[in-house]
């Protein structure tokens, strides 16, 4: 998925032709370069509560310029527009999900939304953070934002619901349904878990969730998301590691993590160096470096691990 930050959307909504240069350089370019790129993002949670309707004008018609450019470069077929969309914009007035609805103040412009979608076969994306619920209301029952089914269910007809994401999630099925668009494909672009800043910020409750949303995933395989992210997100380039996670296979998975006094460290980064396309170096601090150094040899022999890892003298991984 690629896409465009919200301070962007005002020049693509005014102009097809900054559209089209904008997809032209950023799409086309790298699709014809052997890049598997399916979604364009339309900014990020343009309709959350916070921003004040900043962007409520100019997301709508930038979504139509850029679909209107994927299909002038020949990839709409290829390439699905998107508008990644904060969980506020829907609710229910009685807690229940059936009795899920888009929020009033953007009703009708979430549904020309969801409609545009709908016409091009594209995906309606929700970014869910159960942790907000904590954040926000000190008498959050804890267990309902995780998967053990511990916590008191809430009862909605005949589905006892145990965890929040699934509440969260089928209100806005209920939502599309109830708007007469039951079948529209909902992608959940960011679900995650802090670490820090709040005292339900912890590596303790991000690994339970993180854990147990991807035991829920692989049992739903229908369900599309992206965990994001096993990193602090105050200092990307050098974030600190939140979780390990086992996958489908039994195997852990964790961000790899080295001292940067580590005597590997140097040679493994000229000899990564000296097989990709290291250009770049010099923007990022020495750690931003030494993972784009990395990235670069990863992409250069087509995303192979075993070879990436096999390749890099001494380099080993953390598990």
């Amino acid at each position: 998925m690629v896409g465009i930050p919200n301070d962007m959307l005002a020049m693509l909504a005014t102009s097809m032709k900054a559209a089209q240069n904008w997809v032209s350089r950023n799409v086309s370019e790298h699709i014809y370069g052997r890049v598997h790129i399916r979604y364009f993002s339309i900014g990020n949670e343009p309709f959350s509560e916070t921003d004040n309707g900043s962007f409520l004008q100019t997301t709508f018609p930038a979504l139509q310029n850029i679909q209107g450019a994927l299909i002038k470069a020949g990839l709409s077929s290829q390439v699905k527009v998107t508008i990644p969309l904060n969980a506020d914009v829907y609710r229910s007035s009685s807690g229940r999900p059936s009795d899920g609805d888009f929020r009033a103040d953007i009703h009708d412009l979430v549904l020309s939304i969801v409609k545009f979608l709908s016409d091009n076969a594209a995906p309606f994306t929700v970014n869910i953070y159960l942790f907000i619920s904590l954040y926000g209301d000190p008498n959050f029952p804890v267990d309902y934002a995780f998967f053990e089914g511990k916590s008191v269910p809430v009862i909605d007809g005949t589905t006892n619901y145990t965890n929040m994401f699934d509440a969260n999630h089928d209100t806005l099925i209920w939502a599309l349904k109830k708007n007469g668009y039951r079948d529209l494909p909902i992608i959940v672009g960011e679900i995650g878990w802090p670490t820090d800043g709040d005292m339900n910020a912890n590596t303790q409750y991000a690994q339970r969730f993180n854990q147990g949303f991807m035991n829920h995933i692989l049992i739903n395989e229908d369900e599309k998301s992206i965990l994001f992210s096993l990193i602090n997100e105050d200092e990307i380039s050098s974030g600190t590691e939140c979780s390990v996670i086992s996958t489908r296979n039994g195997a852990s998975s964790s961000l790899q993590s080295a001292s940067l006094d580590d005597s590997r460290i140097a040679p493994s980064a000229s000899y990564a160096c000296a097989n990709a396309d290291c250009t770049s170096l010099g923007d990022l601090d020495v750690r931003g470096n030494v993972k784009y150094a990395f990235n670069s040899y990863y992409q250069k022999n087509d995303q192979d691990r075993k070879k990436q890892i096999s390749a890099i003298p001494n380099y080993q991984t953390r598990r």
